[in-house]
C-alpha cells in the first residue's frame, strides 16, 4: 500500500482533527510495526495473515485496535501455547 492509498496524513499515534476518521493514521501505524511480516486488508472486517512453511496464521477483526492488540498477542512468543482458538 502507498501513502497515496492512506487517503491522506495522519501522523502516528496522533489524532486526527475533530470529524476526521484517524483509520489512516491507525493503518499506517500497523503497516510499520507489522507490514513485514503480515498481509493485513480490509473487507468484512480487518484481516492479517502470515505463512510460515505451510501454517497459515490469520487474525480477523472488527477495528483496526482490536487488530493492532491481537497480532501484538500472536506474536508472544507462547501465543501458540496459550491461544483459545488453536485446536488440540
Amino acid at each position: 500500500m502507498t501513502d497515496a492509498d492512506m487517503c491522506g496524513r495522519v501522523d502516528r499515534g496522533g489524532l486526527a482533527p475533530e470529524g476526521v476518521s484517524d483509520e489512516p493514521g491507525k493503518l499506517r501505524g500497523l503497516l510499520l510495526d507489522y507490514g513485514d511480516r503480515w498481509e493485513i486488508e480490509q473487507g468484512a472486517a480487518w484481516v492479517a495473515c502470515t505463512r510460515n512453511g505451510s501454517f497459515t496464521h490469520v487474525i480477523a477483526a472488527h477495528s483496526l485496535d482490536d487488530l493492532r492488540a491481537k497480532l501484538a498477542a500472536a506474536e508472544q512468543p507462547d501465543a501458540a501455547a496459550t491461544d483459545p482458538g488453536q485446536r488440540p
